[in-house]
């Protein structure tokens, strides 16, 4: 698929659009394990702040 993204605990190949849904589930697994990056996969939830959501938002996009 290509080159590899590297990380002490997974190797995520970078997405190009091939094998799509085994990328997709090895990148929701990695949100898990970090924090809690996964909750950006579920959307701003209801009385979360703006200012954290931005910023969970971005750790979230920065890792993927």
């Amino acid at each position: 698929m290509g080159a590899m993204a590297r990380d002490s605990t997974f190797n995520i190949e970078k997405f190009n659009w091939q094998g799509f849904c085994v990328w997709r589930q090895k990148i929701e697994d990695y949100l898990y394990l970090k924090d809690d990056l996964y909750l950006a996969l579920e959307g701003k939830l209801e009385g979360m702040k703006d200012e954290y959501w931005k910023l969970l938002e971005r750790k979230a996009l920065g890792l993927i």
